[in-house]
């Protein structure tokens, strides 16, 4: 037990602090009030906004300022069920965390922290899954997947960056991209299994990767079609986030929540 709230004390003050808000994006899907039992709107409950995470029972009240979000916060190994992290720096310097899962039975979050936070949430409020209830956002909706017999036959980030087919489209979707920012011409830099996806009637091939020591502020995810040569995309660099390749809008949406998933929103525009 004392080593895993070592553990946890450890990553929080290691988690990048990239921003001072949570992105308008992320507070449409993860904002708002959640409740510990949707019958009781007098239950304990946390409310997140664009720049705290609050936590109410009743009188008490525990608040951070500098709230911001990440689906990076596990780095490649994250727990299973695993959406999004929202962290806010407390008075004394420890973080709350609140860590969103989904699982079959719906979208729930847990609050953690180091001791500073332990010891001002109480040991119950630790224990507490707490859930949007009846003004939880539906859920995008999620585009058929179709994993091939063997996932690991598909090419990784680094393998289609050298190969002509990919690498020309890719390029022009780019554009001034190209130039700025090396990484995204190799996409040598750490990356997520292929895997292939259908969107409205067309494969892609969602590719994912980022740059080396710094996946937090600088990431991208690629669709690809290879059938028609066509590369969309979202990139996060250089403290902003551009969409590439003019995307339809069902793609584009698809684009986004794979980034989401994957990444999250390191700092806002």
């Amino acid at each position: 037990m004392r080593f895993a709230t070592l553990l946890l004390v450890l990553l929080a003050c290691a988690a990048p602090r990239a921003g001072a808000q949570v992105d308008p994006d992320g507070m449409k899907v993860y904002g708002g009030t959640w409740l510990s039992d949707c019958a009781k709107t007098a239950a304990p409950k946390v409310a997140v906004s664009v720049n705290a995470i609050v936590f109410l029972d009743g009188d008490r009240r525990v608040a951070t300022t500098n709230a911001t979000m990440t689906a990076s916060y596990y780095g490649m190994s994250p727990p299973e069920h695993y959406l999004m992290t929202v962290l806010g720096d407390m008075a004394d310097g420890d973080q709350m965390l609140l860590t969103i899962y989904e699982e079959e039975g719906g979208r729930y979050a847990m609050l953690e922290g180091g001791g500073a936070v332990q010891a001002a949430l109480g040991k119950a409020a630790l224990k507490l899954r707490f859930r949007q209830c009846a003004a939880m956002p539906a859920a995008p909706a999620k585009a058929a997947v179709t994993p091939p017999a063997d996932a690991a036959a598909l090419p990784g980030p680094a393998q289609l960056a050298a190969a002509p087919a990919f690498a020309t489209p890719y390029r022009k979707a780019l554009g001034k991209l190209a130039k700025e920012q090396d990484w995204l011409l190799a996409l040598e830099g750490p990356a997520p299994e292929t895997r292939s996806m259908t969107v409205e009637g067309r494969e892609f091939w969602v590719l994912q990767s980022c740059k080396a020591h710094d996946c937090a502020g600088n990431n991208t995810t690629l669709f690809w079609n290879a059938e028609k040569h066509l590369v969309y995309g979202k990139v996060r660099a250089g403290g902003k986030s551009t969409m590439i390749g003019a995307p339809p809008a069902a793609v584009a949406k698809e684009v986004g929540n794979a980034w989401w998933k994957q990444w999250g929103k390191p700092q806002a525009d």
